[in-house]
Formats: structure tokens, sequence, C-alpha cells
């Protein structure tokens, strides 16, 4: 054995350290073991998969497991929404042509995406928990089609439990 050896199973990640080689191999003469019994620590962490549109996400299951960050895309996403409707609104764009010119991108995006100005805010709030599903994404937000104005409807199309 070397001064670790990795287990990988479809469940879990199995590190084992051999504490004599490992110091040997980090050439440190005055180490002090302050854990675990014998020459080894064997270290098991869980873990799933997790498919997110295109991506597999390999989620390490233990205490920190809850605590998630925001997505900087739906968040971004969301808040460019509310910008618009706020230019439109106040009057500093005439038009969504004007912001698409601006923005350089396609009217009909700036239409596929203007409309989330008016997400529920529970669906706001669990993204900006991070607490969305991992098929919520930037994409699937925008592709969710036409979005009903009642916040109940909004939170079984997009997902999100109320």
């Amino acid at each position: 054995m070397g001064a670790t050896d990795l287990g990988l199973s479809p469940e879990s990640i199995t590190l084992t350290l051999n504490r004599k080689a490992l110091t040997e191999r980090l050439q440190v003469s005055d180490a002090t073991y302050t854990q675990g019994h014998g020459d080894t620590t064997t270290i098991t962490v869980p873990f799933t998969l997790r498919r997110r549109g295109v991506e597999t996400r390999l989620v390490i299951a233990g205490p920190d497991t809850e605590q998630r960050h925001p997505d900087p895309g739906l968040c971004r996403l969301i808040a460019q929404a509310r910008l618009w409707f706020d230019q439109l609104a106040s009057g500093k764009a005439a038009s969504v042509r004007i912001i698409a010119l601006r923005e350089n991108i396609f009217e009909t995006e700036v239409s596929r995406i203007l409309p989330l100005a008016f997400l529920a805010p529970k669906i706001i709030e669990t993204i900006l928990d991070g607490q969305q599903s991992e098929e919520l994404t930037v994409k699937s937000l925008k592709r969710c089609g036409r979005l009903p104005g009642n916040w109940y409807a909004q939170l079984k199309l997009i997902g999100v439990s109320g």
C-alpha cells in the first residue's frame, strides 16, 4: 500500500491513508497522530450523481449537503427580467426592440425573458436560497412557455413546492 488508496463505488468514495507512508512521503519527521488506531485511517464519503441539463453533478452527502449556493445564472436572469421591465415601465426603454438592439440580442429573447419579472415570490426565494431543483436551469426557465399569472400555477409549472 502506498501513502493513499482510493476506492470508488456507485454510491461512495473511500480514501484509505497509511499514516506512516504519508508522513514519509511528506517528509515530516515529527508528525503527531490525534485520531484513529493503527497505521491506516479510512474515510468513506457517500455521494449521488444528479443530472442538471447536460451536466452531471457529484453531490456529496454530509452535514453541509443542505448548504447550497444560488445559481448565478438564474439570479442574473431574474435580475435582467426585472431591470428590463422597470426600464419599459419608467420609459427609459421605449420598446422591446430598443432593449434588444441595446443588448445585441433578438427581440424574441427579450420577450422570452421579460415575463420572468413576474415570477411568484416563492420561486424567486427558492432560487436566491439555492434550493431550486437540479432540473431548474437558465435554459429551462427561459423555455418554460407561457408563464401563468397565477402564482400557484407557476409553482406547479416550474416545480417549486409551495
